[in-house]
């Protein structure tokens, strides 16, 4: 008995997520077996039809082309149009004898497609479907341009990520087709936050579907146990008694990740609170994008540059507020980490903020999504702490291991849905 995981990849954001819930139900003493298309040294896994380094280079050339004839917005190029060198007699000889009990799918397109899911669907008539959606590309199938485009509500024709007719007519015509095979399917889908799950109700490929939002598992069991230190350190509540607050960031050059309107509001609170620089430090973790723009005229500025899991869990001990500036995100695991672990979290009104902060005891959500509005939440954070905001409660290692946001607390919620829905 196995659950069986598709996954296109095990490494980036979205493979370390799969990864993780592999290891954490196999130290859980759950059967778990990973079907993908990336090489990797996990147990309990195979390898179907990796694309060799050649056809990597031979598609992102082609890509490039179309990109540069103006084709195609080659921000948006997977948009599902692509077939899948995975049929169901490789999975079926991948699987062996192993008796699945349920099969759990995070991505579409080119590894796992509809059509082979349809005829796994025949193969295997008992047996619960599961997507997990890691981002908003089921709502179509493949496409990542759903948050700007509103064609996966109706039937995707005149995509915008393409000036090609006859693309545009083949992702309309594939789009049809995914309509009708989900629902033959009949999964039973899992959003990571409630507002992707408002747009799954919407969207003409999933609105029938039957789904449950919870949030991604964020930290493993021996993380926390290794992190005891910072689960049991004062928390925020009491940070006005400290001579200056150390405040983390993302620094990306995404437009979509919004690092300009956090230079931005830190530009404006200079001008107003004028030992600014006496109260509060900067850590930023990603691309050089903050350094760059010289926070570091207004703020101390530390920049910590890519780190590794390991580093990230030293330097989350060393913070006292997070701050989410991202003007469109579906997560972000970040959010779940912190909130987990206990820390303050400010963040745009996006993706899993409203799940999980709640307002005045873990966290600030701000008005919008401006420099304004980020600005005033973290003044009010620095300031106006005791009025703003109840003293955040001791959180115990126990009542963060019950829940969700670790991966076994994820484990458990999505196997109770599965047992519940099936």
């Amino acid at each position: 008995m196995s659950v069986v995981h598709f996954a296109t990849e095990l490494s980036g954001g979205a493979g370390s997520f799969v990864r993780n819930i592999h290891i954490a139900m196999q130290d859980s003493g759950l059967p778990s077996f990973i079907i993908t298309r990336e090489r990797n040294d996990l147990k309990n896994s195979v390898t179907l039809k990796p694309l060799t380094r050649v056809a990597e280079s031979l598609r992102a050339r082609w890509l490039t082309t179309l990109g540069k004839l103006g084709v195609i917005n080659t921000s948006y190029a997977m948009f599902g149009i692509e077939k899948s060198p995975v049929e169901l007699s490789d999975i079926q000889h991948a699987l062996g004898a192993r008796i699945p009990t349920v099969f759990i799918f995070y991505w579409v397109s080119y590894f796992v497609n509809f059509e082979t899911m349809l005829k796994l669907r025949q193969a295997y008539p008992n047996i619960p479907f599961v997507f997990v959606c890691l981002d908003d590309a089921f709502l179509t199938g493949g496409c990542h341009l759903s948050c700007d485009c509103l064609g996966y509500q109706e039937t995707c024709h005149n995509c915008p990520a393409t000036s090609s007719t006859r693309i545009k007519k083949r992702i309309e015509q594939g789009f049809r087709q995914r309509q009708a095979l989900v629902s033959a399917i009949n999964p039973i889908v899992i959003y990571p936050t409630t507002n992707i799950q408002q747009m799954g109700k919407k969207s003409a490929v999933l609105k029938n579907t039957r789904s449950s939002v919870v949030p991604l598992g964020a930290i493993t069991n021996r993380e926390l146990s290794s992190a005891t230190d910072l689960v049991n350190r004062e928390h925020s509540g009491r940070i006005d008694n400290k001579e200056k607050v150390t405040l983390l960031v993302r620094s990306s050059s995404e437009y979509r990740k919004g690092c300009d309107l956090f230079v931005s509001a830190i530009k404006v609170m200079s001008e107003r609170i004028p030992n600014l620089r006496a109260r509060l430090e900067v850590f930023s973790i990603g691309d050089a994008t903050l350094t760059r723009a010289r926070i570091d005229k207004y703020v101390n500025h530390v920049d910590m540059g890519y780190v590794q899991r390991k580093e990230l869990m030293s330097i989350y001990q060393n913070i006292d507020v997070f701050i989410m500036t991202s003007r469109k995100d579906v997560g972000p695991l970040m959010i779940n980490e912190c909130v987990a672990l206990g820390i303050f979290v400010i963040s745009t009104p996006v993706g899993v903020a409203n799940d999980l902060i709640i307002e005045r005891q873990n966290g600030l959500i701000t008005r919008d999504v401006s420099s304004d509005a980020i600005g005033d939440a973290l003044t009010a954070f620095l300031y106006n702490y005791k009025t703003t905001c109840v003293e955040m409660a001791d959180i115990s290692e126990s009542q963060i291991r019950r829940s969700s946001l670790t991966f076994e607390g994820y484990i458990r919620a999505m196997m109770d849905i599965i047992h519940t829905r099936s």
